[in-house]
């Protein structure tokens, strides 16, 4: 999935390019779109100052988050989708305290400790958790 931030900076682009063209209501279409596909989409909010309708813009960032939002729920259910951003939003979480909190790592398996977010692709492929974050390796004893 690393190829996919070749299209989240070609969305950020393109709202700009939107932007500038006066047309702030499909700029925020793209950037709410980057925004909940990959996080780094929220970069395109920076945009908000070149906009000449900041009103209209607000209002379609709006518009188009609770579209994109409710959009998935036409062919799953309501509490799958709120669950699956639930769950995104806990693996933002625990990727952040990993990278604030110490670590330490044990060099021959690289094992992260203290709410760090991470897990081999074996322990993933052992564990058939549908979030990498669920998984935790217990400390070893001393």
């Amino acid at each position: 999935m690393q190829q996919f931030n070749i299209a989240i900076a070609a969305i950020i682009i393109a709202s700009y390019a939107l932007i500038e063209k006066e047309r702030d209501f499909w700029a925020a279409c793209l950037i709410v779109l980057g925004t909940f596909v990959k996080l780094y989409g929220i970069v395109g909010l920076a945009f908000f100052f070149f906009s000449r309708h900041k009103g209209k813009f607000v209002l379609s960032l709006l518009f188009w988050g609770v579209v994109l939002f409710v959009a998935p729920m036409i062919i799953s259910s309501p509490a799958y989708v709120v669950g699956q951003y639930h769950a995104w939003y806990v693996c933002l979480m625990e990727k952040k305290t990993a990278k604030t909190w110490p670590r330490w790592r044990k060099t021959s398996r690289h094992w992260a400790w203290l709410g760090a977010c991470w897990a081999t692709p074996i322990q993933r492929l052992t564990n058939f958790s549908p979030c990498p974050c669920a998984f935790r390796p217990a400390l070893p004893a001393f």
